[in-house]
């Protein structure tokens, strides 16, 4: 069962985490190490 929508959720899911991963490095910068 391949759906463009299943490539298109696929596609958005990995930018989303990438997005996070990226926000999450910065505020590790910003924050101090607990």
């Amino acid at each position: 069962m391949t759906k463009p929508i299943s490539y298109s959720t696929v596609t958005m899911v990995i930018c989303l985490i990438y997005s996070m991963s990226k926000w999450i490095n910065t505020c590790s910068e910003l924050l101090p190490n607990i």
